[in-house]
Order: C-alpha cells, then sequence, then structure tokens
C-alpha cells in the first residue's frame, strides 16, 4: 500500500491471515471501526476480514507490505 493510500470499506467472504513484511507505526487495518496497527514481528495474525474493514498507509514516504493468505472458513 503506497504512502497517504487507503483500501475501500470492504468484507470478504472468509478470513485473511497478514504477516507484515514492511510497515510503521503510521500504517493501520481497521475492523469494524477498531484501529490496530499490525507490527512486522515475524508474527502472522489473523484478522476476521468477513466484517467491515479496510488498510490505510498515513505515512507520507513509506510503503506498507503485508503477505496477506485466504483462510478456508466460508460465510454460510
Amino acid at each position: 500500500l503506497m504512502p497517504r493510500k487507503c483500501y475501500s470499506y470492504h468484507w470478504d467472504r472468509t478470513p485473511r491471515v497478514h504477516l507484515a513484511v514492511q510497515t510503521r507505526e503510521d500504517c493501520f487495518i481497521t475492523v469494524d471501526d477498531v484501529l490496530t496497527h499490525i507490527p512486522a514481528d515475524g508474527y502472522a495474525y489473523w484478522i476476521d476480514t468477513r466484517k467491515n474493514h479496510t488498510a490505510m498507509n498515513c505515512s507520507g514516504d513509506f510503503e506498507r507490505v503485508h503477505i496477506v493468505g485466504c483462510t478456508q472458513m466460508t460465510l454460510e
């Protein structure tokens, strides 16, 4: 995600697993209006992206990079 950019507010059919590769303290994900920073600490974070969410990079000069994987859980 490029500097000063944000994805549209949306939901996914399955949860996602995020592994932050490159991030700063001013890069966030928000799920159901809760703002969270995912650190680049080597851990993968399970995010319930079936809820409304978005990601934002509030930095002015830094590209946010995450590896994102889908899980098998689906909406019924």
